[in-house]
C-alpha cells in the first residue's frame, strides 16, 4: 500500500528541522571584569569595569531600537557598588529580544553593595570610631564576615 502524501511531508519536516538547526539569534555581547576599563569597548579582550557603564552601553541600545537580544557577562571577581544599581524599564528587553546578564560560565561574580571603612580610630576602651563618607548612613556593619551591631548616639 503507497502513502501518496508522506514523502512530501518527510521533505517539509526535513527542510524545518534543517532551518530551525541552522537559523541563530544575533546577540550583542558586553563584558565587564574588575580589571576593566570603563573606556574600553566592553568587549571580551577589553571590558567595561563597572556594571553601571555596561548598563549605559544597553541603555544606548534600547533607545536606538534593539535589533539583537543582549548579553551583559561579568566576569569573576567582586565588584563593588557603594552606591548601588539602578535597573529601570529603560534596561528591560522587548517581546522580540530579551537582555541576560550573568556571570561567565564557570566563573562568579560577587556585587558588594556596601563600602568599606579603613579609618578606624581609637575612642575609648575597646570602642572604636571611623568617620563615614557623605551620604552613607548604614545599616549593617560585616567584620571579617561577621556581622556587627551598629552602634547610635546619643543612646
Amino acid at each position: 500500500m503507497s502513502r501518496p502524501h508522506s514523502l512530501p511531508f518527510a521533505a517539509t519536516l526535513l527542510m524545518l528541522m534543517t532551518m530551525t538547526a541552522t537559523t541563530t539569534i544575533a546577540t550583542t555581547t558586553f563584558v565587564i571584569s574588575p580589571d576593566g576599563h570603563d573606556a574600553d569597548a566592553g568587549t571580551a579582550e577589553r571590558p567595561f569595569h563597572s556594571l553601571q557603564r555596561a548598563r549605559d552601553a544597553v541603555r544606548g541600545l534600547v533607545a536606538g531600537g534593539l535589533e539583537d537580544d543582549v548579553k551583559v557577562l561579568l566576569r569573576g571577581g567582586t565588584y563593588a557598588l557603594p552606591q548601588g544599581l539602578s535597573l529601570t524599564q529603560l534596561d528591560s528587553g522587548t517581546a522580540e529580544h530579551s537582555i541576560t546578564w550573568a556571570s561567565f560560565d564557570g566563573e562568579v561574580a560577587r556585587l558588594v553593595g556596601g563600602v568599606r571603612l579603613t579609618d578606624w580610630r581609637p575612642h575609648a576602651g575597646e570602642i572604636s570610631w571611623c568617620p563615614l563618607p557623605d551620604g552613607i548612613a548604614p545599616r549593617r556593619l560585616i567584620e571579617n564576615g561577621a556581622p556587627l551591631g551598629v552602634a547610635r548616639f546619643p543612646a
